[in-house]
């Protein structure tokens, strides 16, 4: 899982429909709904992201429909002063910027890969074409839209009904279950794809709170902290936390 070794080269995007060796090709609606139709302006492109490689830039135009297929992207937004603030992580099967389905948009954030990841590109005017053409695929999308949404909705509740260690508890347990390696005696190794101020934006508190919560959690041994390297002895421990916090789902930063 390490990057740190990994060499600077461009990103590729290959030239084959990627889509026969996709691991979310079953479940892709974008897939599903360009399948069998011709006419359309492109098909879906995969394209390989290097370690700290932009996906996208806040402010460009929305000229292109995203999925992540490997890996994990970070999406940040620039504020007053110049400032980046960390806003999401996007797991496998996370469809990027829904916005650019309305015609004119810009991207509302950068999107950028910490490690190595996978991303499925389709010309936006192809998903488009598609969606006025209807069909249950339509359909399926909408209905993706709507479960983003409610995330997004499940989300905020958390924030304002969770304590800060609980809600940190919860987004260092699916972090581990979305990209943690467990080792021989048990325990669960975590790369952290976001920096410690980025983990205070995730909880929803100030940066110089998140040092006193993350000394919390090492008292309590669920977790030892070395940088952005993570030591979880029991997942199942933390997995008691989310059974016991209200809703009982965790927090979503996926």
């Amino acid at each position: 899982m390490r990057t740190a070794s990994v060499p600077a080269k461009p990103s590729l995007v290959s030239d084959a429909d990627g889509c026969e060796d996709c691991v979310a090709r079953v479940e892709c609606t974008v897939r599903q709904l360009l399948e069998g139709r011709r006419g359309l302006r492109a098909r879906p492109r995969r394209r390989f992201l290097r370690p700290r490689e932009v996906l996208f830039k806040e402010g460009e135009a929305c000229d292109a429909f995203v999925i992540v297929v490997a890996g994990v992207i970070t999406l940040r937004k620039r504020f007053c002063g110049g400032n980046s603030l960390f806003l999401d992580l996007a797991y496998p099967g996370r469809i990027l910027e829904w916005g650019s389905l309305v015609v004119g948009s810009l991207h509302h954030a950068t999107a950028l890969a910490p490690f190595r990841a996978q991303v499925c590109v389709t010309p936006v005017m192809a998903v488009r074409e598609a969606i006025v053409r209807g069909g249950r695929a339509a359909l399926e999308l909408l209905r993706q839209v709507t479960l983003e949404l409610e995330r997004n909705q499940d989300t905020l509740l958390r924030q304002v009904t969770m304590p800060c260690q609980q809600r940190l508890q919860h987004a260092l347990l699916q972090m581990a279950e979305r990209h943690g390696e467990r080792q021989e005696d048990g325990s669960w190794l975590v790369d952290l794809p976001v920096t410690r101020r980025d983990l205070a934006c995730i909880v929803g508190t100030r940066p110089e709170t998140i040092s006193r919560i993350l000394r919390a959690i090492e008292d309590a041994q669920l977790a030892h902290f070395d940088g952005r390297h993570v030591v979880i002895p029991h997942l199942e421990a933390l997995k008691e936390v989310r059974r016991s916090s209200p809703g009982g789902a965790g927090l979503d930063v996926a």
